[in-house]
């Protein structure tokens, strides 16, 4: 737990920003590459709201929802792209974005009653809803994975057969498994079994419904919320916003000369010197 509220408050922005930069970057994007970079960006914000704003569902939202990130990571990673020769692998990342939406019986399922329930008891409604959005854009994001051209493996070979089908089909498996097993699932985590709590399901299949049907809506019209918001985001012409750009890049320039040539001085032939003199002024401070 934060010390202060103002530590709370500049944790909570910069998360924020880093999951709604991360999913967004994620769902529009066209470059693959940077994909699961920006998928973790955006895991590692949801995680710092979790922790902050989730209450005493905190500890069980935060490890849920790092199990939620290995397992659809490890699937994207895995999976080589669709093609139309095996076109029945697409669906190992379109059930990792139905866990990544909360799909029941898996761990996503788990993780959203969990988290909803214990940010609404803790009084964050707001948060609740954002975290939502986030995972709206990064099931949307996974979707469009699901669908990116790719090769097919060579099936030939049975090592790399093998180690496919084992690298798509064990996280998923995973994830159905802790899903499916309430009672273990709660003992593991030091909760309540959420079967018995009829208003933390039917809060969950609430923002399950909602994350699921937003994702779908923005997969299938990527292109129209993605020129929309590009249109809105351009940022205004302000009369003073050159000045302003060019002395904050002359203002970052000056602070890399800066530390460069202390680099420089402490890293070259009078390196050992330096750290003479520290130890100098190390000893009178002990001795004062």
């Amino acid at each position: 737990r934060p010390p202060n509220a103002a530590l709370a408050a500049v944790l909570s922005a910069a998360a924020l920003a880093s999951a709604l930069y991360g999913s967004w970057l994620f769902y529009c994007k066209p470059d693959d590459a940077d994909a699961l970079g920006n998928l973790g960006v955006a895991f590692a914000g949801l995680v710092v709201l979790v922790a902050l704003h989730a209450g005493s569902a905190a500890a069980p939202g935060v490890m849920l929802l790092g199990v939620m990130a290995i397992i659809t990571s490890a699937t994207l990673f895995t999976y080589m792209g669709f093609a139309r020769s095996d076109a029945v692998w697409v669906a190992a990342p379109v059930l990792a974005a139905a866990i990544m939406a909360g799909l029941p019986l898996t761990v996503g399922f788990a993780m959203v009653r969990t988290v909803a329930a214990g940010m609404l008891s803790n009084s964050a409604p707001w948060w609740l809803l954002l975290f939502l959005v986030a995972l709206m854009l990064m099931a949307a994001g996974t979707l469009r994975q699901a669908l990116r051209p790719g090769a097919a493996p060579n099936w030939s070979e049975p090592f790399t057969s093998t180690a496919y089908l084992f690298g798509l089909g064990a996280p998923l498996a995973f994830a159905v498994a802790v899903g499916s097993a309430p009672d273990a699932l709660g003992r593991m985590l030091g909760t309540a079994d959420g079967t018995t709590q009829p208003a933390a399901n039917l809060l969950a299949v609430g923002c399950v419904l909602l994350v699921s049907g937003a994702a779908l809506v923005l997969w299938h019209l990527r292109p129209v919320v993605v020129g929309w918001m590009r249109r809105w985001l351009v940022a205004p012409e302000f009369p003073g916003w050159q000045s302003l750009y060019a002395g904050a890049w002359q203002g970052y320039r000056s602070i890399g000369r800066t530390l460069r040539v202390a680099a420089a001085v402490l890293e070259g032939d009078g390196g050992v010197l330096w750290m003479l003199v520290g130890a100098l002024l190390a000893v009178l401070l002990v001795e004062l």
